[in-house]
């Protein structure tokens, strides 16, 4: 069987037999008319390398064999390819300690995925015609990043397609290719603790709100080095108000939508920045505890840890579910239910949650203050051991860039 030298999928696809593939690979080396090191500057190297790798690991193969091992650190050393890459892609077989190297600065724009493609961040350029841009039409993600591995990536997916499925919008990538989509970009930009933003809009079509106008949706995904937390926040607290702006109507809006229209929370952001508090708690229309405007809410009262239910209007935080199980676990007892005002000022321990501040512990809301206590300390630190648990399952499972599942 001859490996053809061939662009993007294609290289997958005209593989019968993985295990013939990387015999071949093991025994001859790359074939000479391998993509030249030109075409390394595009998307289209990251995509080779990660399909090529995929077949190569079908049988768990390169995850065995140190002479593969040698093969590829060979090739990306003649080939002149941003080490970070290959780097990245060897985070998965748990190899790093073999062929760590530092940053050489080869990335130095960013790089956006828009519509199927990498390009520079300047021409990741999008219709003013789009009706994300007109409307807010549209839905969105957030994930981050650890040590190369996307934390909780399946149920990001999953989350997406849901809301997707929830405004009738046609989402142009399978599953499997949205994850290729994902990594695509996070190889791109050399990083591997980062912020991912991934965005799906109706897409470009005329004035008016028949979503039919839209032919085709458009989808961009930006990954950019995280800037963690100060220290100072977990060690001393956040500042809250309790916002006047309630939270939408979940009989106008499905909450379970993640959707690109964030005027409600902006508002209430507002309100939050005039009075100098950090974040704004939302109640919705009957006066209940809602949600942040970025984030799920948390408090410890009466030995119970408690948190709005999905029935007062929230979004279903994953980093909220991540919590509340790792709550369970631990022998809490954990209560999601309807709250008020009064309830969160009468408790001992205030946290937030969301993607990017994990678990952050709250000092003040309004005028009442709380201690960053015992229960906001446990539950940070089991979330971060979950997190490092998760991270060493993904690299155990082999050089797989498509989940946790895969």
């Amino acid at each position: 069987m001859e490996l053809q030298a061939v662009e993007k999928s294609q290289a997958a696809s005209s593989i019968n037999n993985a295990s013939e593939c990387a015999k071949k690979i093991e025994n001859e080396g790359f074939p000479k008319d391998f993509p030249a090191t030109t075409k390394f500057a595009n998307s289209e190297f990251p995509f080779v390398i990660i399909r090529l790798d995929r077949i190569i690991q079908n049988l768990s193969w390169i995850a065995r064999s140190s002479r593969a091992m040698t093969i590829l650190n060979n090739f990306m050393q003649r080939s002149a390819v941003p080490a970070t890459t290959f780097d990245l892609l060897l985070v998965r077989r748990g190899e790093t300690d073999e062929v760590k190297r530092q940053r050489n600065g080869i990335i130095k724009t960013m790089r956006v995925y828009l519509n199927g493609k990498i390009v520079d961040s300047r021409d990741a350029v999008v219709s003013v015609f789009d009706h994300g841009f007109l409307y807010g039409d549209g839905i969105y993600e957030t994930m981050r990043v650890y040590d190369g591995v996307v934390f909780r990536l399946d149920q990001h997916i999953r989350r997406l397609f849901r809301s997707a499925s929830l405004i009738g919008l046609s989402i142009p990538l399978d599953v499997d290719r949205l994850r290729i989509a994902i990594y695509e970009t996070l190889i791109a930009n050399a990083l591997r603790k980062a912020y991912i933003r991934l965005t799906v809009s109706r897409g470009r079509g005329p004035i008016g709100l028949d979503p039919s106008l839209c032919a085709e949706p458009t989808v961009v995904i930006v990954a950019q080095e995280l800037k963690e937390y100060p220290g100072s926040l977990y060690k001393n607290g956040i500042h809250l108000i309790i916002s006047e702006t309630r939270r939408n109507s979940k009989e106008a809006i499905d909450p379970h939508i993640k959707s690109l229209n964030f005027l409600n929370n902006i508002l209430a952001k507002i309100e939050a920045k005039k009075k100098g508090a950090y974040e704004a708690i939302m109640l919705n229309v009957n006066g209940h505890l809602a949600e942040g405007t970025i984030s799920n809410i948390f408090f410890y009262k009466d030995n119970m840890l408690c948190t709005p239910s999905a029935e007062c209007g929230i979004l279903d935080g994953i980093t909220r579910g991540v919590v509340i199980e790792l709550a369970r676990t631990e022998g809490m007892r954990v209560r999601e239910g309807k709250f008020t005002v009064k309830d969160i000022y009468a408790a001992g321990e205030v946290f937030l949650t969301n993607t990017t501040m994990e678990v952050m512990p709250v000092s003040n809301i309004d005028d009442r203050r709380y201690t960053v206590g015992s229960v906001s300390k446990l539950l940070r630190k089991l979330y971060r051991e979950e997190v490092n648990a998760y991270i060493s399952d993904v690299k155990a499972e082999g050089p797989s860039l498509w989940g946790e599942n895969q």
